[in-house]
């Protein structure tokens, strides 16, 4: 340990370790299945704020993942209603004027 980081509170020691530990264990924005339970044991760390650091982690990469969820489905409509013979610029009035409905 440097001569800074050994003046420090123990709590503030505490939360940069778990922090490192932490993002050690990440893979870009997500942690993999592999790793999850050690990352659960940061979500009962008895540091708050390593718990906070844990929560907010985990609420981002379930964000990210509705996130594509929602592009992909989106995706998979789009696709299938081109499929259909349907254009996006179609959908607002599909038909011509002579068979409007109005």
């Amino acid at each position: 340990m440097c001569r800074d980081c050994s003046r420090l509170p123990a709590e503030e020691l505490q939360f940069r370790q778990g922090q490192r530990d932490i993002e050690r264990l990440r893979h870009g924005l997500f942690v993999p299945r592999k790793k999850r339970k050690q990352f659960d044991a940061f979500l009962n760390h008895p540091n708050a704020r390593v718990r906070e650091l844990a929560q907010q982690i985990l609420a981002e990469q379930r964000r990210y993942a509705e996130d594509c969820r929602r592009e992909r489905e989106e995706d998979e409509c789009r696709r299938e209603r081109e499929e259909d013979g349907y254009r996006l610029d179609e959908e607002i009035a599909p038909w011509s004027d002579e068979e409007s409905p109005f």
